[in-house]
């Protein structure tokens, strides 16, 4: 079994039909020493036509986010059909 097919079985499962026995439960100690963390995040310049960079900044405030979550949908697209 593959990644995807891996993950197409487990991604349509109820909550309540994943089994969590063996996750150890996290208590205050850790949650003292946590932090949150996003992605890494790295300013680029990327040549874009001027209409679409126009575009996505008429059509959304944070057009800049837009653009990166689409470019990460199609990479991930690309991922799975490897």
């Amino acid at each position: 079994m593959n990644e995807v097919t891996s993950k197409k079985s487990w991604v349509n499962l109820a909550d309540d039909e994943i089994d969590l026995s063996d996750i150890p439960e996290l208590g205050e100690e850790f949650f003292k020493h946590a932090q949150m963390r996003g992605p890494l995040i790295q300013k680029n310049t990327v040549l874009v036509d001027a209409d679409i960079y126009a575009w996505f900044q008429q059509h959304s405030p944070d057009y800049q986010q837009r653009i990166n979550q689409l470019l990460r949908d199609y990479m991930d697209a690309q991922k799975n059909a490897d």
